[in-house]
């Protein structure tokens, strides 16, 4: 089954999906102050965010890191054919060129789009790389947590998150977490942690699919 194929399905799937959004106007403030921002949730979360992302660079251009295997060339292809420019890169393959490169785009004015805890986990365990990136580009991160009326949970190590056809998703919006550049490894380890905390309590306040499976 090519990426193409399996980035199409995905991709007809989010569209039939009603989204609800709360505290939007944590988002909304920073379009309208023109501040550029990294969107950080679990990878579990990922095929709602790549379409959810898809809508926000129609307000401001998003990038997006994946790894160069065959699951990241399927989510490659699902957000570069919405509009959202995809660096490839993984810790084994790439990764410090792909991390300078985002770091570049994110300079020049985009979004980024982060799966904190991707590409292959631990589950639900933020890692340095979301936090070094907002160091160093300036920018805050905002958590954002969603959640389906009516889903399918895979078995895959992300517990990954398929929404039904026509169901309902509700997106919660975070507040803007800024990390100071000089931070040392210690306090990285700790922001990382801070932004975890913040992304499950962001699970706990949506109406349904709240539970860590």
């Amino acid at each position: 089954m090519t990426a193409r194929f399996m980035s199409g399905g995905i991709k007809w799937l989010s569209r039939t999906v009603r989204i609800e959004w709360i505290d939007r106007e944590n988002l909304d403030e920073l379009y309208a102050k023109k501040e550029n921002f990294i969107f950080t949730y679990w990878h579990s979360e990922l095929i709602l965010a790549t379409h959810s992302g898809a809508q926000e660079a129609k307000i401001c251009p998003i990038v997006a890191m994946t790894s160069p295997s065959r699951d990241g060339a399927m989510i490659a292809e699902n957000m570069t054919s919405q509009g959202v420019k995809v660096v490839l890169g993984s810790s084994g393959r790439g990764g410090a060129g792909a991390f300078r490169q985002f770091v570049k785009d994110l300079k020049s004015g985009m979004n980024g789009s982060v799966a904190v805890d991707g590409p292959k986990g631990p589950r639900n365990v933020v890692k340095p790389g979301p936090i070094r990136l907002a160091q160093m580009t300036g920018l805050p991160a905002v958590p954002f947590a969603i959640g389906y009326k009516k889903r399918w949970v895979t078995r895959s190590w992300d517990r990954l998150r398929i929404p039904y056809p026509y169901t309902t998703a509700t997106i919660v919006c975070g507040r803007p977490l800024f990390f100071p550049r000089d931070m040392g490894p210690e306090e990285i380890d700790e922001s990382a942690a801070r932004l975890g905390r913040g992304l499950m309590e962001l699970r706990n306040r949506l109406p349904y699919d709240n539970d860590l499976e």
